[in-house]
């Protein structure tokens, strides 16, 4: 994704998707709803409030409002695509690490939120049941770090070691010629690693890492 588009994506969807720092005391749902009034109303500052505080660390709200004024027709947009969601409860998933290290995921169901007996709260899983059981919702919430987790730890440094030293070949490769051929495009890397990407609806996507 393009980083412009996906900048601007982010901005309207960020209160979908964090613990938002303006609404601490309120559900997804409520603060989905102000987030769509303030685009309507053309309040940045508004809006703002509801990002998260790491959205906030990165712009001031001037910044935030200049950006918004460049936006403005394409944050009312996608405000009339997130309305129908008004309609229905609005999943949200967070995740608290305790100090011991150990992890409990949470649902946003009824208006509160409720710890997911799923995801072991701490340490590995008690039988084998259970570590399959935690590794089917890690894998449905896309908790890809939670995924790693349950992978045996000679697996685990397999898999790191060999995305370490592809991202390393790709990132020296960077500056050689990409074969284009129409909505294809290839770069052979390394004498072992090549990757393949494909144009779907104007952006350059990844489709094969071999």
């Amino acid at each position: 994704m393009h980083i412009r588009r996906a900048s601007r994506l982010a901005l309207a969807l960020v209160p979908l998707l964090c613990a938002c720092a303006g609404a601490a005391n309120t559900g997804p749902q409520e603060t989905l709803r102000r987030y769509i009034k303030a685009v309507d109303a053309d309040h940045p500052a508004e809006a703002y409030a509801l990002m998260d505080e790491s959205v906030r660390k990165q712009m001031t709200p001037t910044e935030f409002a200049a950006r918004w004024k460049t936006l403005r027709l394409e944050l009312q947009a996608q405000a009339v695509q997130l309305k129908p969601l008004l309609a229905k409860p609005v999943k949200a998933r967070a995740q608290v690490t305790f100090p011991s290290g150990g992890r409990a995921s949470l649902t946003y169901v009824d208006d509160r939120w409720k710890i997911d007996d799923g995801v072991a709260l701490s340490g590995g899983a008690a039988t084998p049941a259970d570590a399959l059981k935690a590794f089917i919702r890690a894998v449905e919430s896309r908790n890809y770090e939670l995924v790693m987790r349950f992978m045996a730890r000679s697996v685990r440094e397999s898999i790191e070691r060999d995305i370490t030293e592809r991202l390393a070949k790709l990132r020296q490769a960077l500056n050689q010629e990409i074969e284009v051929t129409g909505g294809r495009a290839r770069l052979q890397y390394d004498p072992r690693y090549k990757i393949e990407l494909i144009q779907e609806e104007g952006e350059w996507r990844i489709l094969d890492l071999d």
